[in-house]
């Protein structure tokens, strides 16, 4: 009989060994993404100083719009972002890659002539964790230009795109940029690279990790231009491309109770033999 009660006492241990190692938590949690933006020229111009303005909000993953009068003032912009999602138990990756472009130029004719053109588009979502994990962001930028330009009065032109995590005290994010201000056909201001944060310091890298606690996080990726002309007759010209990621990746620690399970299952199996062991012993000693 006690030999039975040995055998039972292990293979209860084996039992709650493999339901340890085999517990599962539940899976990461995706909310709908969401994608929104805008395209827009506007300004003033003519010898009446009449006003325009062409708007257009996000249909979709990419928008544009132009205008053109006959007083030789236009701006055109456009923005695309595309997102591929992988969505696991434990682990998640938005593949991201975008374009912007702006243009603006004016006749310099009319009362405070100017053109403006700017546009955008972004994606966000939220995903809820339930273990400890490892985000990543990162953006690298195809093309991080500025394009021609022409202010003899004054102007600038910006661009970039990025990739952003934040949420329970941290925030991380890579962003590749262009800003340019113009005065006189030259550069006033001018920054072209990249730009990083990992919610301690700033940096230029172009991928960023921090560890993430269970809970909620924002999601977030951008496109954008913006070209302005203002004054005599001229044109600016912005644009950047790009792609990146967001990733998400479960680390791999047991949780409390399963380890309370494999400890306890463990404590049998040792048991069990060595209740075996010393009835061997004592046989042999006879």
């Amino acid at each position: 009989m006690k030999r039975v009660a040995d055998l039972a006492s292990a293979i209860v241990g084996l039992a709650l060994i493999c339901c340890a190692t085999g517990q599962a938590r539940g899976d990461f949690v995706l909310s709908s993404p969401s994608v929104s933006g805008f395209a827009e020229t506007s300004g003033q111009s003519a010898n009446s100083g009449g006003y325009f303005n062409s708007y257009q909000p996000v249909g979709s993953p990419s928008v544009s719009e132009s205008y053109n009068n006959s007083f030789g003032s236009n701006g055109t912009s456009g923005s695309s972002l595309s997102n591929s999602l992988t969505l696991g138990a434990r682990s998640f990756t938005d593949s991201v890659s975008g374009s912007s472009h702006a243009s603006a130029a004016s006749d310099g004719t009319g009362t405070n002539p100017y053109t403006y053109s700017n546009g955008y588009v972004q994606w966000r979502t939220q995903i809820t964790i339930d273990r400890p994990s490892v985000g990543t962001v990162s953006w690298n930028p195809t093309s991080l230009t500025f394009g021609s330009f022409n202010a003899p009065n004054s102007g600038s032109q910006d661009s970039g795109g990025l990739t952003q995590l934040s949420g329970n005290g941290v925030t991380i994010y890579v962003e590749g940029y262009n800003s340019e201000s113009i005065s006189s056909n030259s550069p006033t201001y001018l920054f072209t690279g990249m730009r990083s944060y990992n919610s301690v310091s700033s940096g230029t890298a172009n991928s960023v990790s921090i560890a993430l606690s269970p809970g909620t996080y924002n999601l977030y990726s951008e496109v954008f231009s913006a070209a302005f002309i203002s004054g005599s007759a001229g044109y600016v010209d912005p644009n950047t491309a790009g792609n990146g990621s967001i990733t998400i990746n479960a680390l791999s620690t047991p949780e409390p109770s399963s380890l309370f399970l494999f400890c306890v299952g463990a404590v049998g199996i040792i048991g069990a033999l060595s209740r075996s062991g010393r009835k061997r012993a004592t046989a042999n000693s006879y």
